[in-house]
């Protein structure tokens, strides 16, 4: 072989190291007629992987700055970057870091930038809004939306934004055709029991949506006992909420409103005595907490 050829091809040799070493500094800058068809797959592949390496090393980025508490997470950037990635209400609210307590919730400054998101997404998302009672109830449930928001609407701080999530939520109950019976059951549901005043403040102000609405003639006792069970059961719990100064006062409504049913089927006290199971052993009616329902009945 020549000198010549020996050179030609130890320098050909040497330019294909340096482009294997430098592919990926400069896949960018060459153009796409020097490779051939079979060459330009793998190109497109180490950019792409490039581009998405960037994009998720910034959304993390964003949300680290979320999650930190940072200024800037009440600006459009991290919202777009998330609107972008389709982030649904509750996945930002977690990222927020809005945690498991609802009444701190209500009055973090973070509550407005959640709202601002729910906007934006809607705007993006016009045929499957949300709103921020659903983002509330999805994360923390219904029942501790409701009791919450009960609640703060007696504190000034957080009046009129809890008055106007309370409608939001009952107008979701009607929507679903609720009846009262069923937000009873709700309500009864968590750890309190039944007769706290906040769940009968919540049951009646239903109740009375429901009546307008539905042109119906619900009531809170009538709710109640179906709720319960019976009216034996129901009385027995108002002597117990009655002894209680936070429920005495619904409690005394309730029972009266008892009382004037009986009165108006005009049952007697020997029957009375009868439906609250009192007749059947002497010793065990002089314990019976419905011994004060039947006294005070007559």
């Amino acid at each position: 072989m020549r000198p010549e050829s020996i050179v030609l091809l130890a320098a050909a040799a040497l330019l294909v190291c340096a482009d294997g070493a430098s592919a990926k500094s400069v896949a960018v800058d060459f153009p796409v007629t020097i490779h051939d068809s079979q060459d330009a797959i793998p190109t497109k592949r180490l950019l792409r992987s490039s581009e998405d390496s960037e994009e998720r090393v910034g959304f993390d980025t964003l949300t680290g700055l979320a999650k930190a508490g940072a200024s800037k997470v009440t600006g459009t950037t991290v919202l777009d970057t998330w609107l972008f990635h389709n982030v649904n209400g509750v996945q930002v609210l977690a990222k927020l870091q809005l945690g498991d307590d609802i009444a701190a919730a209500l009055t973090s400054s973070k509550l407005k930038t959640l709202r601002k998101y729910i906007a934006m997404y809607n705007n993006k998302h016009t045929n499957t809004p949300t709103s921020l009672i659903e983002t509330l109830t999805a994360h923390y449930g219904d029942d501790v939306v409701a009791k919450a928001l009960a609640v703060a609407q007696n504190q000034p701080n957080t009046e009129a934004l809890a008055t106007q999530l309370r409608k939001n939520q009952m107008a979701i109950w009607m929507r679903k055709d609720r009846t009262g019976v069923d937000i009873f059951k709700l309500l009864s549901s968590g750890d309190d029991g039944y007769f706290t005043l906040t769940n009968l403040e919540i049951l009646d102000d239903y109740i009375k949506l429901f009546n307008r609405e539905k042109s119906a003639h619900e009531t809170l006792l009538a709710t109640l006992t179906t709720g319960i069970g019976s009216e034996r059961r129901l009385a027995e719990l108002l002597v117990v909420a009655k002894a209680n100064p936070t429920t005495r006062e619904k409690a005394l409504e309730l029972q009266s409103a008892l009382f004037d049913k009986w009165l108006a089927r005009k049952l007697r006290p020997e029957t009375i005595l009868r439906g609250l199971k009192l007749d059947d052993n002497v010793e065990n009616a002089l314990t019976n907490r419905n011994l004060q329902t039947l006294i005070n009945y007559i």
